[in-house]
C-alpha cells in the first residue's frame, strides 16, 4: 500500500524548484553574456538590429564559403520579413561596402552573385554561438 508522507512531498518539490530556478537563472546568464559579446562586436550587433538580418547573417553562415545564395534568392528566402524587401537589399548592399558580406561570382553561373560571410566573421559568429551553446549546457 501506498502512504503518501506530505512532508517529504514537499521538500522533494522544494529541491525541483530550486534547481529549476538555477537552471532559470543560468540560461538568462548565459543569454545576457551572448547578447553583451554581440553587441561589443560592431560587424555583429548590426545584423542583430531585426529579426530578419540576424537570419539573413543565419543563413549565410550555414552556407559553405563560396557557395552562397544570390542576391535575390536570399531576399526571397528570409521568413520573418521584419524589413522589406527594397530595405534588405540596402541593407545587404551596405555590409558589402563595409565588408562583413563578401559579393563573388558564382563559378558555375558567372552571371550570377552569390553572398558569403567573410571569414572573419563568420569566425566570430561561429565562437559566439559555441559559447553560447557551452554555456547552455549543449
Amino acid at each position: 500500500m501506498l502512504e503518501l508522507q506530505p512532508d517529504k512531498l514537499r521538500v522533494a518539490v522544494s529541491a525541483a524548484g530550486a534547481a529549476a530556478e538555477l537552471h532559470w537563472q543560468a540560461a538568462l546568464d548565459a543569454e545576457l553574456t551572448f547578447e553583451r559579446a554581440l553587441f561589443a562586436n560592431p560587424q555583429l550587433s548590426c545584423f542583430r538590429r531585426n529579426a530578419t538580418t540576424w537570419e539573413v547573417l543565419l543563413m549565410l553562415a550555414a552556407v559553405p564559403e563560396g557557395e552562397g545564395p544570390g542576391l535575390y534568392e536570399l531576399v526571397e528566402s528570409v521568413t520573418t520579413r521584419a524589413l522589406g524587401p527594397s530595405a534588405l537589399l540596402l541593407f545587404l548592399r551596405e555590409r558589402r561596402e563595409e565588408g562583413s558580406i563578401l559579393f563573388t561570382r558564382n563559378p558555375r553561373k558567372q552571371s550570377k552573385w552569390c553572398l558569403s560571410l567573410r571569414p572573419e566573421l563568420r569566425r566570430d559568429l561561429s565562437e559566439l554561438l559555441e559559447q553560447r551553446a557551452r554555456c547552455r549546457g549543449l
